[in-house]
């Protein structure tokens, strides 16, 4: 599982496939996996990384108050 430590929040990343890269965030309460259909094809030519968005699937909040400029 991995994860990266970023202003006091853990954020789940994957990484699949290998070439030039692709970014995918997801939309407002979904995670990673909305994208599966979408890696599973692309990852044949393209190193693909979905994460989740701070509070989203398996990566967390900060203690306190969020700001939603946090989430940029």
């Amino acid at each position: 599982m991995p994860k990266v430590k970023i202003n006091n929040v853990e954020l789940y990343y994957e990484v699949k496939g290998s070439g030039d890269a692709i970014v995918f965030t997801h939309g407002a309460s979904w995670d990673h996996r909305q994208w599966e259909p979408q890696i599973d094809e692309l990852s044949k030519r393209y190193k693909n990384i979905t994460w989740d968005v701070r509070g989203h699937g398996q990566s967390s909040l900060p203690k306190g108050k969020v700001d939603s400029e946090d989430f940029s």
